[in-house]
Formats: structure tokens, C-alpha cells, sequence
């Protein structure tokens, strides 16, 4: 079991296969997804955001990424705030792509605050980058919550932080949501 690495979101991110693949996907889960991830990151991670978009293409969801979104206002403010907040409040999942660059973001900490008090801790997923600190140094909180890692033969899987191991398939984890 592993993180997933900045490497791999790379990958899916600039391959045209993975890029066709979730192309298609990704409209289409739009209007028929049967779950709504709200994706909490740094805009400084643009390229690592797509390529987890591509990752998880094929899981029947609609990925929440602000900077996709024409309805928030083109400057930062008091509306997007709410927008922002009301997006997260209506997800099923809250999910932070764990850089050192959403570590030092000032959204990041009030977004998974929102996740936290409306959708509860089971309902956060944390995605830790291979070269993140794993103790999260100055954010020590997000051990609380679950983690994403990768498995070469089992894929996408759930580490439970309170047992301290891997219980579901991601896919079955979305599945379980009520």
C-alpha cells in the first residue's frame, strides 16, 4: 500500500490516454453521477488536481474543482466564500489533495473545517502526496480522517486512521454512502 505520488498525478494528467479516457467520463458523471466529491487543493497544484480528476474518472462521480466552476465570480470574495461553502455543504465527500502547497493554503484549513462540522469526519478523505510529510507538521488534525492510497493489484483503497488499516475499495466506499 501506498501514497499516491506526485508522479503518478502527473502521469494522469498529461497522458493522452488517461486524458481521452476521463474525457468522457468526467461530462458524463456530471449529469448521472450518483456521488459528488468537493476537491479541496491549491491552485498551485492545477496539474496534480487534473490528473486525480483522471484518476477518478471511472468511478462514476462528479469531482467539484473550483477553478472549473464559471458560476464563481472571476474575483475572489465575499460570494465566492458562500459558493464555496455551499458547495461543500451539498457533497458527499470531501476530498484534500495533501501537497506542501495546500499545507500553507489558507482555504484549505477552512474548507475542511466546513467539511467537518456539516458532513462529519467520515465523510473527509485525505489524498497525502508520497513527498508530503506524513505527520502533516502544523496540521495534525488531518491524521484523524482517511486516507487514499494506492495498491499495484487492488487499486484505489481506503486506510482507516482509527484501526490503523486498509478496509474498503474506494468504489465500494462510495457505494456504502448514504
Amino acid at each position: 500500500m501506498a501514497k499516491i505520488s506526485r508522479w503518478d498525478l502527473n502521469y494522469y494528467s498529461e497522458s493522452d490516454y488517461w486524458k481521452n479516457r476521463a474525457h468522457g467520463k468526467i461530462w458524463e458523471y456530471r449529469v448521472l453521477a450518483s456521488k459528488t466529491i468537493f476537491l479541496s487543493h491549491s491552485h498551485k497544484d492545477k496539474k496534480l488536481a487534473t490528473g486525480l480528476a483522471n484518476l477518478l474518472a471511472s468511478l462514476n462521480i462528479d469531482l467539484y474543482i473550483d477553478w472549473q466552476d464559471n458560476d464563481l465570480p472571476g474575483v475572489t470574495n465575499r460570494e465566492t466564500a458562500e459558493q464555496i461553502k455551499s458547495k461543500i455543504k451539498t457533497a458527499d465527500i470531501v476530498m484534500l489533495l495533501a501537497t506542501d502547497n495546500s499545507m500553507k493554503s489558507r482555504w484549505v484549513p477552512w474548507e475542511i473545517g466546513i467539511a467537518d462540522s456539516s458532513l462529519g469526519e467520515g465523510r473527509i478523505v485525505i489524498v497525502p502526496m508520497q513527498e508530503s510529510n506524513d505527520d502533516f507538521y502544523g496540521n495534525e488534525y488531518l491524521q484523524i480522517y482517511r486516507r487514499l492510497e494506492y495498491d499495484d493489484i487492488k487499486g484505489l483503497r481506503l486506510f482507516e486512521p482509527q484501526y490503523e488499516h486498509v478496509s474498503d475499495d474506494f468504489s465500494d466506499y462510495l457505494l456504502k454512502l448514504g
